[in-house]
């Protein structure tokens, strides 16, 4: 085990990725700390070096997921210079980020993060579905979005794209999201947009 000298920052990101996976395939409960030890190839040493217990481990791994997403969502829909722009980068990035990373978007959409962490807060409080709403307050305001709670149209926004991102995890959907992205985006676009009257 940790046959390559490893920083400590390297041997952390190798426990969560190990952690991520066996949550993912097997469950938070069906996964024990010697799992994780035999799909990491990392001590159950180095494993309590650096988090008290598997539930420690679970909420720092919610926890660096949702704000490295939330940091590359920023980084990526800030130069957009509208709201559909935004909407359409954010989509894009979503999608991306499920044809590279399956594991990562099935971890962040469909674990029961609750049932592990009392006081996970719920993806509709999280800070990047927060920020969807706060952008579609702001284009009800110049006229961009339909008038309505930017609440329930962030809800249909955003359930429309990520029901796509259920579909191509769950095999429904043989086709990559990249190549789905832009008919996606349109769909969802059209419930809540001003129609152009160009």
């Amino acid at each position: 085990m940790e046959r390559n000298r490893q920083t400590p920052a390297e041997t952390r990101q190798k426990i969560m990725e190990a952690a991520m996976r066996l949550f993912v395939e097997r469950g938070y409960f069906n996964t024990s700390v010697p799992d994780i030890v035999r799909e990491s190839n990392i001590s159950i040493g180095s494993i309590y070096h650096h988090f008290e217990n598997k539930q420690d481990l679970a909420k720092a791994l919610y926890a660096e997921t949702l704000g490295s997403f939330t940091a590359e969502m920023l980084r990526r829909t800030e130069q957009a210079r509208n709201l559909k722009e935004k909407l359409r980068l954010l989509v894009n990035f979503l999608y991306e980020l499920c044809d590279a990373d399956p594991v990562r978007m099935e971890y962040m959409l469909f674990m029961r993060h609750a049932e592990i962490d009392p006081d996970h807060v719920p993806v509709c409080l999280s800070q990047p579905f927060q920020t969807v709403i706060h952008w579609l307050e702001e284009g009800i305001a110049w006229g961009e979005v339909i008038p309505g709670n930017a609440d329930i149209l962030a809800g249909i926004f955003m359930g429309g794209v990520l029901k796509v991102v259920e579909l191509r995890l769950r095999g429904v959907l043989a086709t990559s999201l990249t190549e789905v992205k832009e008919e996606a985006f349109e769909a969802a676009w059209r419930a809540i947009g001003v129609p152009s009257t160009v």
